[in-house]
């Protein structure tokens, strides 16, 4: 029991820290293609469409094919409280991206927003799992890891936040010196690159990426270039790049932005407890047991087609006030299912994975304890390779950021053996 828990989460934490990768690169051109980046919210649909596929043959795929695996407690109105409470929590998995996205566009900074929603995400699905499950793991062990978590979130938005001053300060130093490129036009600024992948303070790891997709401002571009800003002062420069809005707008923005990411943070922190309370029925709900409470599959189910569900709600809707002049019906057929191509592929793998490594989560917490299963949080561990060796991201750092990494590493790593060794039932 206690190692088949074990490998269930440790390719979970694999799945969730891949996924955003192979998302990312749906998004972004392919070499030699002549194209410019695919829409995000195309990119979205696609992943959360193959995500909700994917839970269905999860289902098939664990019951075996067993007769009555589609089967749901309905007759009874416990039975219906627990399947409402496993959509609710795919429901706050989509609410908790869509309050992300939200917040980065109203100008909230990244470098705050991630590290908030990450704490958030641990202290309220740990704390409310383990309060659920409280002879499932020991609490000493639990908590010093999520304490671990805290101090690897922090060095890792240290290092995200100092590598981005650096680039930033030799771009603005290199246009303020006036300096041309080789044909004679204006030098081009690069500022900061910003990754959920290298962050490492992503809450869950189901957020919805980092990029806008086509141009159109929709969160925040991973580059961006600024042309003919020579001879302005750093704060002009950096002024100039954001937009040039007031000071008191941005304020305002900043502080309505950092609100809505607090309330991403609360719906990614519950989305575990949800499945928790769906699977366990801890309030006796269901009455009799083996009349009324989920399986982890059926509950995987459910949770799958509410995170679709709201996912390509959200999506569509973002779609049509982007395209006012079109139909919902208009862009799913002109620019939805004419966007075809490799980076379909790579949606469409990253949906697969992120449900196959959510399902091993719940199914490992089903076996060890809810508040163990969150060992997964150190899938920043996977995911800053991708970002590294895939993306080039950090590419040049520094020496001290490359510590602040190292450190992030070493928290994670500590934090997530001592979470294993948290769970009663033996994950390590």
């Amino acid at each position: 029991m206690g190692a088949a828990a074990f490998f269930e989460l440790a390719a979970s934490l694999v799945c969730l820290g891949t996924w955003p990768a192979l998302l990312e690169k749906a998004r972004r051109p392919i070499d030699g293609d002549g194209r410019g980046e695919r829409c995000y919210h195309i990119c979205f649909l696609d992943y959360a469409l193959s995500y909700g596929c994917c839970g269905l043959v999860v289902l098939l795929v664990a019951s075996g094919g067993q007769r009555g695996a589609l089967s749901l407690p309905l007759g009874t109105p416990g039975g219906a409280a627990l399947c409402l409470v496993a959509a609710i929590g795919g429901a706050l998995l989509q609410t908790g991206n869509a309050c992300m996205q939200k917040a980065l566009q109203l100008g909230c900074p990244m470098t705050t927003l991630l590290p908030l929603q990450a704490a958030l995400c641990v202290v309220i699905g740990t704390t409310a799992n383990y309060c659920l499950q409280p002879d499932r793991s020991d609490p000493r062990l639990l908590f010093s890891g999520v304490f671990l978590y805290f101090l690897a979130i922090l060095s890792s938005s240290s290092a995200q936040l100092r590598h981005r001053q650096v680039t930033f300060d030799a771009g603005a130093a290199a246009a303020a010196g006036g300096g041309g490129d080789s044909d004679g036009g204006p030098r081009r600024l690069l500022t900061w690159r910003w990754s959920l992948r290298s962050s490492g303070a992503s809450a869950s790891g189901r957020s919805e990426g980092a990029a806008g997709a086509d141009g159109e401002g929709e969160i925040v571009p991973l580059v961006k270039d600024s042309e003919g800003i020579a001879g302005e002062k750093s704060a002009e420069v950096e002024e100039k790049i954001m937009g040039g809005s007031s000071p008191a707008r941005d304020r305002r923005g900043r502080g309505v932005g950092l609100a809505v990411g607090v309330l991403g943070g609360l719906a990614f922190g519950g989305f575990t407890p949800c499945f928790n309370i769906s699977v366990n029925d801890q309030f006796g709900w269901a009455g009799r047991p083996e009349s009324g409470v989920l399986s982890v599959w059926a509950a995987n189910l459910i949770f799958s087609i509410s995170f679709t569900l709201t996912a390509v709600i959200s999506q569509m809707a973002k779609l049509v006030a982007k395209h006012p002049g079109e139909s919902a019906w208009e862009i799913a057929r002109r620019r939805y299912w004419k966007s075809w191509g490799r980076g379909r592929a790579f949606a469409v793998a990253a949906g697969t994975l992120c449900s196959v490594g959510n399902y091993l989560q719940f199914d490992g917490g089903k076996r060890a304890g809810f508040a163990a299963a969150d060992v997964v949080q150190a899938f920043p561990l996977v995911g800053t390779l991708w970002g590294v060796y895939l993306f080039g991201d950090y590419k040049g750092a520094k020496r001290a950021t490359v510590a602040l990494l190292g450190s992030t590493y070493v928290f994670y790593t500590a934090a997530a053996v001592l979470i294993a060794l948290s769970a009663e039932t033996g994950l390590l």
